[in-house]
């Protein structure tokens, strides 16, 4: 059986980002708040990549941790 961590989805900043540039806001709010979730679902699959590549930078510059819920939806943690 696999160990699920449980979490108060209403400490969690929701980002459903629509391009690119909102990739700061998402960075400045997991500093503040330490967790974000981000639903990649309306952004195309090229933005997509350049958003993740930057949030898993910030991620790995503040020692974070993320989980992949679904094939668009992330939780990163600090």
């Amino acid at each position: 059986m696999e160990n699920l961590e449980t979490f108060d989805i209403d400490r969690i900043n929701h980002f459903i980002p629509k391009e690119y540039n909102d990739v700061k806001n998402m960075a400045v709010t997991l500093k503040k708040f330490k967790t974000i979730s981000i639903n990649f679902s309306d952004l195309s699959s090229k933005d997509k990549i350049r958003v993740l590549d930057f949030m898993m930078g910030v991620m790995y510059a503040l020692n974070g941790t993320y989980n992949k819920i679904t094939k668009n939806i992330y939780v990163i943690e600090l």
